[in-house]
């Protein structure tokens, strides 16, 4: 209940760029997140309890994209100071792999029982690598060390570039929206160490992916897509324009983020529509997957 009604705070300041956390909204998001860890680290869980602690799960989720404290890209990470909060969306949505395996909703007395058997989207095998490959510029492929023998075990950013190729036709709707989690569940703690160390590349990627994220305004991301986008772009600009075809790699995500961030609030969703439960389209669903969509 608490992290409901903390989300539906957030819901409803997600209009205003500036717009601060009331007092109402901290006070629900702390005890919510208090009552979560004390029935996490509970050794008995009634069927219910486990229901609930997985819906949690998800709304933090949602939490942890919608809250950016920035107003301009100098304030947001990579460019603002560093500080043990940076990526917290990314480590949150690995996390939950744990509360997939507490919550179990494949028993057969869960009320959410039903999110285990829905269809996994088939946008990693179709189209192939290759097709998905040959919707991005070949500078992407070059900057990232993609070559005939290129693979997901020898490149870390083979993986979430086949992702952001698929995604280039789709526009980022509600109902396509499962589709853009796939990149949340094929990223590897690899590629998550090499964006904590600001590495280019995988910054570059990540913008791709909130770009295109961006041009549909979902009010829990968009903030977050399109600042961030614009920051990493500020960065690499900045630091990293004498890697090859780096100027020109940025035109998109540039384009696209600014122009998300200019639009301003965007229109407002139902909260209940903006929400996937599912888990993320990277492994069979009645198995933990390697990350969960918030």
């Amino acid at each position: 209940m608490h992290i409901a009604l903390t989300f539906t705070l957030m819901h409803e300041r997600s209009h205003s760029v500036d717009a601060k956390q009331s007092t109402a909204e901290l006070f629900h998001w702390c005890r919510g997140v208090q009552e979560f860890n004390s029935k996490l680290s509970s050794n008995s869980l009634t069927s219910s309890e486990k229901d609930a602690i997985w819906v949690t799960a998800a709304l933090l989720g949602c939490t942890s994209l919608a809250q950016v404290d920035g107003r301009i890209p100098e304030e947001v990470w990579p460019l603002k100071e560093p500080s043990p909060s940076d990526l917290d969306w990314l480590k949150m949505s690995e996390g939950k792999k744990e509360v997939w395996r507490v919550a179990d909703l494949s028993r057969p007395d869960s009320a959410l029982r039903a999110l285990t058997y829905v269809p996994i989207d088939d946008v990693m095998t179709k189209p192939t690598d290759e097709e998905a490959f040959a919707n991005l510029p070949p500078e992407f492929l070059e900057i990232c060390g993609i070559t005939e023998g290129s693979n997901r075990e020898n490149n870390d950013y083979y993986a979430l570039l086949s992702v952001v190729g698929r995604l280039m036709p789709i526009s980022p709707t509600q109902a396509n929206l499962i589709r853009f989690m796939t990149f949340l569940g094929q990223m590897s703690a690899n590629y998550r160490s090499l964006l904590e160390q600001k590495e280019p590349r995988a910054m570059l990627l990540l913008a791709w992916y909130h770009a295109k994220v961006s041009q549909h305004h979902h009010w829990w991301w968009w903030k977050r897509a399109s600042l961030e986008g614009r920051a990493m772009c500020i960065y690499l600009e900045r630091y990293h324009s004498d890697i090859p075809h780096m100027l020109k790699l940025l035109e998109f995500p540039k384009a696209n983020c600014h122009r998300a961030y200019q639009a301003g609030s965007p229109v407002s969703t139902s909260t209940s529509s903006s929400l996937s439960l599912a888990p993320t389209p990277s492994t069979p669903a009645s198995t933990p997957p390697a990350s969960l969509p918030p």
